[in-house]
């Protein structure tokens, strides 16, 4: 039986709760992105990487895990880990994008600019994924900063 000073340890802060919605939203919307936009994903790939499709459909249900998974406390801390872990691997097809002039998914032409700020973004996608799903310490939780007791 899970008492209740367990269950305060799968809570979390409003800003990450929020965070989290949004993070999950964005991999939802990056994981109907590759299905709808395949080719051009698999464009972002170098030809020396076999199997360029099935890695696009891959990594979108990857994302689509990655939505659920950070959304349930009791899989959320190593979910984000895992999530972080993945953005880091992936900067490495925007770095083969932006150098080779490939533009996003969708897109006819992008901007040298625009390529490189995506990869510039990464970093920042790296620490929300790790921010929002790491546990709060047992001081906070969705009920605010703990209360002072009343001097007797």
């Amino acid at each position: 039986m899970t008492s209740a000073s367990d269950l305060r340890y799968f809570q979390t802060t409003w800003p990450r709760l929020i965070g989290l919605i949004l993070f999950a939203g964005l991999m939802v919307a990056a994981c109907l992105y590759h299905f709808r936009e395949p080719d051009g994903f698999a464009a972002m790939l170098p030809d020396w990487v076999p199997l360029r499709l099935p890695i696009v459909y891959a990594t979108a249900v990857l994302e689509l895990a990655i939505a659920v998974l950070v959304l349930i406390p009791a899989t959320r801390g190593w979910t984000g880990l895992f999530a972080a872990l993945y953005l880091v691997v992936i900067v490495v097809a925007n770095i083969y994008a932006a150098a080779r002039g490939i533009p996003a998914p969708g897109s006819d032409s992008a901007s040298k600019t625009a390529l490189w700020l995506r990869v510039a973004a990464q970093p920042l996608l790296v620490w929300w994924a790790l921010w929002c799903t790491r546990y709060p310490s047992r001081d906070t939780s969705l009920k605010g900063p703990p209360r002072k007791q009343a001097r007797s």
